[in-house]
């Protein structure tokens, strides 16, 4: 039987995270599951008073809280793996946003495709859920909806809210496994990837294990998409700076921003019938210039302002 902790990093997000937990609740699995929210607010410490209301309540599964008094994401969830691995010595650690929700096969399918494929890390099926009706182009464009499809071995994964992590992660790579640089910027997660696939570390993703993802209305804008491929942008050369440092790895980034600057203005006019790919062009521009700004030195904090409660 595995041992699996369901780590939670939470901030300012008590009705998210209360939904969350009830969820996971309804899991339907034989794993030994335990509970762990780490609350990065050491003012509100919203996220302990739902975990502490839920324990009272009778809680499923084993439940604990933790204070993580340092701001960033990043800070959270190298807690949670090394509480994980260290101190309750679990086999996996499931890594969960706060304003996600699980459907009830989600563990049982993370764990099955982990035994057959031997991966340290797997993925899930992440579907957006949108709090207001949202215009069609987010319906249509790759902004919200990243791999839904995929089973089995991938080179690497993109995102890390909702993924499984073996014990075998304390092998590949000593703590601190994300990189605090990335603490209010994003990227943490891609930048920890990277580093795990040159340790060797094998990657999957279920396509049966279905996670929701909350966007509220503040994230269903223009304007936020193409902050976010700024973002992304951004952090995806900062990293590239790093570990990527010859000519020719570096002339192929310079090829790909100039591209962008050449295509994306003519696919965006090219595209006039289709909303979802005129954006999609959009944010490829904006990405190119998020490379341009991490080459000169300009990162962007992304995580600087929370959405949603």
């Amino acid at each position: 039987m595995s041992r699996v902790l369901i780590g939670i990093a939470t901030f300012r997000r008590p009705q998210m995270l209360m939904r969350l937990l009830r969820a996971i609740e309804k899991f339907e699995t034989d794993a030994e599951v335990s509970v762990l929210v780490a609350d990065n607010d050491p003012a509100k410490r919203e996220g302990i008073a739902v975990v502490e209301k839920l324990i009272s309540d009778g809680y499923r599964f084993p439940a604990a809280s933790l204070l993580v008094e340092k701001q960033g994401f990043t800070y959270s969830r190298n807690a949670l793996l090394e509480h994980g691995f260290f101190k309750t010595a679990v086999d996996f650690v499931a890594l969960v946003d706060d304003d996600q929700w699980l459907e009830p096969q989600w563990l049982k399918a993370m764990l099955k495709v982990q035994q057959e494929t031997k991966a340290d890390l797997v993925g899930g099926a992440v579907w957006p859920e949108f709090e207001v009706h949202p215009p069609q182009w987010a319906l249509k464009s790759r902004v919200y909806v990243l791999d839904t499809t995929t089973t089995g071995i991938v080179d690497i994964l993109t995102g890390d809210g909702g993924i499984l992590v073996s014990r075998n992660l304390t092998n590949l790579l000593p703590p601190p496994w994300y990189d605090h640089n990335f603490a209010m910027t994003g990227g943490a997660d891609t930048d920890l990837f990277v580093r795990l696939r040159k340790a060797g570390a094998r990657f999957a993703r279920a396509a049966d294990a279905v996670i929701h993802e909350t966007f509220p209305a503040s994230r269903i804008s223009l304007r936020w998409a193409l902050a976010r491929a700024y973002r992304t942008g951004n952090t995806d050369m900062r990293i590239a700076l790093r570990y990527r440092r010859n000519i020719a790895d570096m002339a192929k980034e310079s090829a790909k921003i100039g591209a962008a600057f050449v295509v994306s203005p003519f696919a965006f006019c090219l595209f006039l019938w289709s909303p979802g790919r005129r954006v999609d062009a959009l944010c490829k521009l904006w990405r190119a210039a998020g490379k341009i700004a991490a080459v000169q030195g300009s990162n962007y904090e992304e995580y600087a302002t929370i959405h949603g409660k």
